[in-house]
Parts: structure tokens; sequence; C-alpha cells
């Protein structure tokens, strides 16, 4: 008997409908649950309506198959619906009696018990079919005891613990491109190193691979602690799969035995001249990373180069679905969690949340329990509950299997504004290093990266430029929750920061923050008041490409946010003496035309209304707008002047308005005179509003001539790409709609 047991009731559905429209050279549609007159399956064509009715009982009784074709009978007698054929299909063996007995049950609904199929007949059209077969990887991916079948005793007795693995895995196993593209991998080079987060499911995938291999007559090895197993145990005149989970240690890497770098890859070389032979092997990526670090034999090997890299991604919605499904419809969930999960789309925050991850899946759907119904915690607000704990999969990671250089690293990359250039990290990092006694050079700084790559953080390039930034918004949230409050990390991060952005980035985490903190920090800010800004600025260009810019330094919301931070008090006489002497450079560059506009409005406004601990220059205003004055280069910039005037009007003069008129309008008239610069209409009548307000005309001609050009210049980019955008829209609406319905289908069986 093939092992239907594997499959789930949606999955059994999917393949009696495959087999019987392979069979009857015709497509069956699939239903959701619900009151559909009890179709699972549907084929029309003119005037003939055949259903299919699927029950996959193969491990109920038989009076409980007969009572459920009893229930669908009275269904179908209380619709009045006229069907041209109809079938009740069963993963359940039958006898001859069995089927006479269901045709009674059903009432005149089937014909004869030709109309019924039993786990026998399946097996015979599988049997006719095995392209079928082919298509549902749990048919014929057998599980431990199957393969058990297939091994001799020497063989089964080292394997007996990887097959009994396989034979766990295999029913809450979803067949996803990642199967796919590993296999291809394997086929192709005969190794596959799978690496990846915890709980991502490498195991799992790897397990599906030795269990091909072996349903295609390859005798498994498993290796549990040094390679050379697999060197005593190779046998060339014999078809093999060495499977070699966690090769490099499951928490952290320590050294490896004498050669045993050397003799894994000869034994990787070794696998790759055998026709025969496959090699499959698991190791955590930032483990990889270290271990890639420490020995230069596997970096020339090409060995992190040449391995599938299992990431999140590769598993679409409807695989998180399928993974969900799969693990409730096996678990031993009461039947009111599982409907929990299909009443209004509630599925949806588990498989739309950022943290899922089959591992954690597992966890939740083995950890509800009577605890959580006693308190009245439903199924899905338990699993958001567990996801929403950042620090679940990473605090293990970071306490037990991290050295020092990588937690620093992680502190030095969330106290700065992300993504952060690669050398700006490397210069946080050298700094916090030093701080701590520790090696602060960059060969440190480059391990501790290389370990952390693709498993908790991630580079990408931007023109020519590297930048950095957490794998996963998960981990953002585990390191910020780990320095909130910590007075020791909050302290080391604010003496050994060398950049002014770390300490504005710093400052939400205080939980409270008392004068000492409050006093070191704007300290620590007036010492980097003119290091370089960090931070990124993303936007659009005009051709949609998004772009990304470093920030120019602006010093006013800088001394801002230093001022904000003092308070009463003699202990902060000195910092108070440095703020004020910064503030007259400041304002002595506005009377120059030098400084940041926006940046200076809010400096002045929290100065005047009295929200800072220091006494501003009585000229404050004069110099201010002498500021925005000389920077008013564009529509906006005027605006905001002339929202400054209305608020001092004391501040001008008739003399300065007439300045300001004349000025904008010979600035407006070269803006209007090339056109080419507008990024839409609105920009022109931003420049109208102005004129109105200052009481000036602008060209007419210049007007409608600049509104034509804009206006030509957006319709003829807008007609090149409506077509192509509403084309990939109505798709992405389509296979997104299709996708939903398949998804409501899969838990609308929930509720049956």
């Amino acid at each position: 008997m093939r092992p239907f047991e594997r499959l789930s009731d949606t999955e059994f559905e999917n393949l009696v409908g495959d087999l019987l429209g392979t069979a009857e050279n015709r497509r069956y549609e699939r239903f959701r649950r619900g009151p559909d007159l009890g179709i699972d399956l549907r084929y029309m064509a003119d005037d003939s309506l055949v259903v299919v009715q699927c029950k996959h009982y193969l491990n109920s009784t038989f009076s409980q198959l007969r009572a459920a074709a009893r229930r669908e009978a009275a269904r179908l007698s209380e619709t009045g619906v006229e069907l041209t054929h109809y079938r009740l299909v069963t993963s359940r063996p039958l006898t001859l009696p069995n089927k006479a007995a269901l045709v009674e049950d059903l009432g005149g609904w089937v014909a004869n018990e030709a109309d019924i199929l039993g786990g026998g007949d399946l097996e015979g059209l599988l049997d006719l079919h095995p392209e079928v077969e082919r298509r549902h990887v749990k048919l014929w991916l057998s599980g431990g005891t199957a393969l058990e079948a297939l091994l001799n005793a020497d063989v089964l007795a080292r394997s007996r613990a990887l097959l009994t693995a396989i034979d766990r895995t295999l029913p809450l196993y979803v067949e996803t491109e990642a199967f796919l593209l590993a296999h291809e991998k394997l086929a192709a080079e005969r190794v596959c190193l799978i690496s990846g987060q915890p709980g991502i499911g490498k195991s799992t995938l790897a397990r599906m691979l030795v269990a091909d291999a072996v349903s295609q007559g390859f005798e498994p090895v498993e290796i549990s602690n040094d390679v050379e197993e697999a060197w005593a145990l190779s046998d060339p005149q014999v078809a093999q799969v060495f499977h070699y989970d966690d090769f490099l240690g499951t928490t952290t890497l320590g050294e490896l035995k004498k050669n045993e770098d050397q003799r894994l890859i000869a034994f990787i070389h070794e696998v790759m001249d055998r026709p025969n032979a496959l090699f499959i092997l698991t190791t955590r990526e930032y483990i990889l990373n270290q271990a890639l670090d420490l020995y230069e034999s596997f970096e020339r090997a090409g060995i992190g180069r040449d391995r599938f890299l299992l990431e999140l991604e590769l598993y679409g919605h409807l695989d998180r679905a399928k993974i969900l499904y799969n693990h409730v419809y096996h678990s031993d969930l009461p039947i009111e969690a599982r409907q929990a999960l299909a009443r209004n789309h509630r599925y949806d925050r588990i498989v739309s949340h950022q943290l899922f991850n089959p591992r954690l899946i597992e966890t939740i759907t083995g950890g509800y329990g009577q605890e959580e119904i006693d308190e009245g915690l439903d199924f899905v607000e338990y699993a958001v509950s567990v996801f929403e704990d950042p620090g679940f999969f990473w605090r293990r990671i970071y306490d037990r299997q991290l050295g020092e250089a990588e937690r620093l690293l992680l502190l030095s990359l969330v106290s700065m504004p992300r993504p952060v250039e690669l050398v700006d990290l490397e210069r946080a990092f050298a700094a916090l290093a030093a701080h701590r006694g520790l090696p602060s050079d960059s060969s440190a700084f480059r391990v501790a990266l290389r370990v952390l790559h693709d498993s908790l953080v991630r580079s990408w390039a931007v023109g020519t430029v590297i930048v950095v930034d957490f794998v996963n918004p998960s981990v953002e949230d585990f390191m910020k929750d780990r320095i909130r409050g910590n007075r020791a990390l909050l302290d080391d991060t604010i003496s050994s920061a060398v950049f002014f952005d770390q300490l504005t980035w710093i400052i939400p985490s205080y939980e409270s923050v008392d004068d000492e903190i409050r006093l070191a920090h704007a300290e620590r800010c007036f010492a980097l008041f003119n290091s370089p800004a960090v931070v990124w600025n993303r936007f659009k260009s005009n051709y949609g490409r998004l772009t990304m810019h470093r920030a120019e330094q602006d010093l006013e919301s800088r001394l801002l946010f230093a001022l904000s931070l003092l308070r009463p008090g003699e202990e902060f006489d000195e910092v108070r003496h440095s703020a004020a002497e910064r503030l007259t450079e400041l304002t002595t560059a506005w009377e120059r035309g030098d400084g940041y506009a926006l940046g200076a409005r809010d400096l002045v406004t929290a100065l005047e209304t009295g929200e800072l601990t220091i006494e501003p220059p009585d000229d404050l205003l004069q110099r201010l707008k002498t500021l925005l004055v000389a920077q008013a280069a564009s529509a906006e910039a005027y605006i905001d002047l002339l929202a400054f005037r209305e608020e001092t009007p004391q501040v001008f003069s008739e003399e300065d308005v007439e300045g300001i008129a004349d000025q904008f309008l010979f600035e407006a008239t070269e803006a209007l005179r090339n056109p080419r610069d507008f990024k839409g209409i609105g920009e022109i009548n931003h420049y109208e509003d102005v004129a109105d307000v200052l009481d000036v005309s602008l060209d007419s001609d210049l007007l409608a001539k600049a509104r034509r050009e804009v206006a030509d210049r957006m319709n003829s980019r807008a007609e090149i790409d409506l077509e192509s955008r509403q084309d990939a829209t109505r798709k992405a609406i389509t296979d997104r709609d299709a996708e939903r319905a398949e998804i409501d289908n899969l838990f609308s069986h929930l509720l049956d």
C-alpha cells in the first residue's frame, strides 16, 4: 500500500483530482468547504455534471465512513441538485460488501459499486499512471518504515535513527521551490551543502533529499561525528547517499579534529568523482562563516561559494499556508483551535507574520494545550504571542553561540541608523572593541562580519558602496530589547561612539534617563559634533529607480538634540557653555547664509518657547531671517519663509518684503523658463501661490508653456508605462486572488 496516511485531507483531494483527471483526460475543479452541495471535485461539460466527494478516512472506522456517506446523501437531497454522475472516493481499503453498504447509504446517488473507489482502486490507478505518482512527492518519498524494506541489515542498523526522523517528518513536509532547487543542485553536482538560519528547515530538506535518493536505490550512510565514518563505509561498488547533519556543530564552531577539514574536502572530491554517490550536508549559516574564516582550505575549495542557502524568501505565501495547515492537520490540537484558524481568515495572522518559521510552527502547534485553553487564550492569539517575542530564536544564539566580537558588531549595528555603510560600521565596531579591550583591527571585524553574514546581518551594494543591515526586523527588535535599560551596554555604546548619529539613535533605548547618563551623553555629543553623517537618504529618481545618498551634516538639528539632554543644575554648566559657543558659531554662519534652514527653524522655535536651558542671542530671529532669505531657491522654501514672516512680522521691514518679492520674481521666471526640472504641475501651482502672497505677477505665457511641457512629459511617460503597468497589475491581482482562494479552500476544511 502506498503511504496515503502521510497526506492531509487537502493533499488527498489534490491526488484524487489529478488521478481521475489523468485517467479520464479531463480537468476536475476543486471547491472550498462549506454549504457547497457536498462537492469536493467537479467536472462540467455541456449538460454533464460529474461530482466527486473525497473522504480521507484511512484511520477511521467503516462505521464512521458510512455515517459520513449518509450525511452527504441527505445534503444532496435537501438541495435538489441534478447530477449526471456522483462518485465517492476514500483512502480507506474497501471490500465488496463495504461498497455495497455504501451504495445503500448514498440512497441512489451512485449507480453501482463502480462509483465508489477505495484505497485499492487508487493503488491500481496509480500503477497505470506513474506520472501522477511522481507529481505527488509524499507517495514516492517513502518514510522510514517503507525505506527499511529496501536496506540490508547492516545499513538498516546504521541508518535507523535517520529513517525514524524521515518517518516523523514526512507527514508535515510541504514540497516547495527549495526542494526542487536543492534536488537539481544535488543531481548536477552530487554534493549539496545546505545552510541557513536556525529553524528554517535545513534538516527537513536534507532528509527529503535522502529519502528521494533511497527510493532510487541509494543506500543511506548517516555521519554522526566525523567524516572518517564516511571514508570507512564508502563502497564504490554500491550506490550510496551520505548524510552529515550540522557537520560543523549545532551551537558554535569549535576546532575540527586534526586535519578533518582536509579529509572532508577530500571526501567531497571523492563523491564528485563517483557516479553512484551523493553527499548532503547541513550547517547553520553563521557557523559556516566561522569555518570559512578559520579554515582557508574551505575557502579555497569553494565550499561556502557553492552552498545552497535556504532562506525564508523561498517559502511563498501558499507554501507557508501549507506548512501551517499540515502541522495543524497532523497535530493533536482540539477542534476549537483548528476552527479558530479558518474563521475570518485568521490563519493569515500566522502565515503573514515576519517571524514565520517552520520550526516555530512546530513549536506552536505542539505547545498549545489545556493550560492555554483554561486561560481563555485561543490558538491564533497564542501563536501570535509566541511570534511577537523577538528573542525567541535569537536569545540562545546571542548568549550561547556567538563570540564576544560578533556580539559587539551587533551592538554597533543597532546603535546606528540603517542601512549603514560598511566602512562606517567597521569604525564603530573598532571603537567599541577597543573600549572593551578586545582586538579591534580590520581582521577582527571581517571575521565577526562573516560569522554573522546571511544569518543575522545582510549586506548589498548601492552603486560602489556596500551597506549593511539586520537580516530580519526581529533581530533588530531583539537587539533593542537587549540594550534597553541595560546601563552597562548604554555606557559602553555612548563612550565608544564615533559618530553623532549613533548618539541620536541610542536614546530611544533608554527606559529611564537619569542626569548622569544625560550628562555623559551630552558631553559626547559635543565631542562628536562635527563628525560626518552616517544617515542614508532614499528616494526615487525620475526613472522610478530607488537611489540612496549620504545625508549632509545638519548641525542645527544636532545642537537641538544635544540641548534637549541638558537639565538645570551646576553639573551641566560646562556642557551648557559648550552649547552656547556652538549656538554662537551657528547663528553667526546664518548671517553669511550658511546653515540648514529646516533645522534652524526647529532650533529657533525651541529656543523661543523656553524649552531649552540656554539663553539665545538677542538678534536670533534676525539671523534666522537672513538664513531663510539667502536659501530661498524654490517655491517650497519661499512658502516656509512666508510662514516665518507671518509668525514674526516684527522682524521684517517693508524693504525686506520688497527685496524678497524681487528675488522671488527673478528666480521663479528662471524656473519657468526651464520647466524640465519640475516633477509635476503641483510645483508650478506653488509658484503661483507664492506670487499671490507677495503680490507679484508671473509671465502668463511662461506659465502656460511650462504647464504644457510638464503635462506632455508626464503624459508621454504615462502612455509608455501604462499598458505594461496595467498588464502587470492585472496579472498580480489574478495571481493574488487565485492564491487567496486556494488558501481559503485549504483552511475551510478545518470547519468541516
